[in-house]
């Protein structure tokens, strides 16, 4: 979603909270808001690794999780061509 975000010359904060990436690009293409709730899911993935003693992910979770990415990324590659300026 940076990329995206970078490819529409938007700025963007310093962030690891993928909420807040999908957030900024429903500001161009409002249907990004359909995964509001799987960037969130995601953000814990980016966060917690960096707390080993608060990750409790499982095995069921980082397939979820790449369920998930796959889903934005193809819909971050989809909407790139459409959407750039």
């Amino acid at each position: 979603m940076k990329g995206y975000l970078f490819l529409n010359d938007v700025e963007f904060i310093k962030t690891h909270d993928v909420a807040v990436l999908v957030v900024m690009c429903a500001n161009i293409v409002p249907d990004f808001m359909k995964f509001i709730k799987q960037c969130q899911f995601l953000t814990k993935f980016a966060v917690m690794p960096r707390y080993p003693n608060e990750l409790q992910i499982t095995k069921e979770d980082a397939k979820v999780a790449i369920r998930f990415a796959e889903e934005i990324k193809e819909f971050v590659v989809n909407n790139a061509n459409a959407h750039t300026k």
